[in-house]
């Protein structure tokens, strides 16, 4: 058995991003016994990122503390209504260390956030200022597209490079997909055909070493070929019933590879489908 999602942190500006977000979170306490943390920051610093300013924006907003606290109580109300453990965190300033403050203070497990498109990523992980919301806490954060309502999670398809081993955070993406039990499927999308053998090896050496270190029998493995990984991702999807994408972040990542090597920042795929971000220690 794998270790328990005990703690989970909701980031919320009272936009109808973070209140989908919210929804979301309500199905998945069907299936896990947890603590809701609904976070709020009073301030934050301003930067140029408007990926941050866009899902934020309420954010920068000095409310009156009486009708922020309000406001926080009916959230949590709400929660409570349907028999769901909850707290709530304010905090004033830094929106990024007070996040990463509260995942330490807390002890979350996962973290779930909206988010108004793919355009948004970079700015919660990487951050164009080196400002990313997520960048330095360790769980896993999952990402709600504003358009995303909840269905059972039966298939998450993890994308890989081979830059790092991924037994860790493989451990973390099945820990998420006991509690549905659902089937992961490990894929590394090869962009140049001539090396096709090479990946397929390699792939396998990582399924024999995650045999011995990760005990979860609902894991797969396979190697696609296509011109680029968005293009790779996007025709996995639309072969299969995938419930959600996986991708890790970290020094020289994947996700950091996709977004700063792309002519673009767009995920397509993002609009409709959550994103569970990793973190490679």
């Amino acid at each position: 058995m794998l270790a328990m999602i005990r703690n989970v942190l909701i980031p919320v500006d009272f936009s109808d991003v973070s209140m989908n977000a919210i929804e979301y979170v309500k199905h998945l306490t069907r299936k896990m016994s947890c603590t809701i943390f609904l976070f709020h920051s009073k301030r934050m610093i301003v930067t140029p990122d408007q990926a941050i300013q866009t899902m934020y924006n309420g954010m920068f907003d000095d409310a009156d503390d009486l009708n922020l606290n309000q406001h926080m109580d009916e959230l949590a109300a709400g929660l409570a209504s349907e028999y769901i453990t909850v707290n709530k965190v304010i905090r004033i300033g830094s929106l990024a260390e007070d996040i990463s403050n509260v995942v330490k203070e807390h002890n979350i497990d996962l973290i779930v956030s909206g988010t108004n498109g793919a355009g948004n990523i970079e700015g919660l992980f990487l951050g164009t200022n080196s400002v990313g919301i997520f960048k330095h806490v360790t769980c896993p954060v999952l990402i709600i597209p504003s358009n995303c309502n909840f269905r059972l999670i039966k298939k998450i398809l993890y994308a890989i490079d081979f830059q790092e081993g991924h037994s860790k955070e493989l451990k973390r993406v099945c820990r998420f997909a006991e509690l549905f039990d659902a089937e992961v499927n490990v894929i590394y999308i090869n962009t140049e055909a001539s090396i096709y053998s090479d990946a397929k090896e390699k792939l396998d050496q990582l399924a024999e070493i995650h045999v011995n270190e990760i005990k979860y029998n609902k894991i797969s493995y396979t190697v696609s070929h296509d011109d680029t990984v968005f293009e790779g991702l996007e025709k996995e999807i639309a072969s299969g019933y995938i419930d959600v994408i996986c991708m890790a972040t970290g020094k020289k990542s994947f996700l950091e590879e996709l977004f700063f090597k792309s002519n673009t920042k767009e995920m397509a795929f993002h609009t409709r489908i959550p994103l569970l971000v990793v973190h490679l220690n």
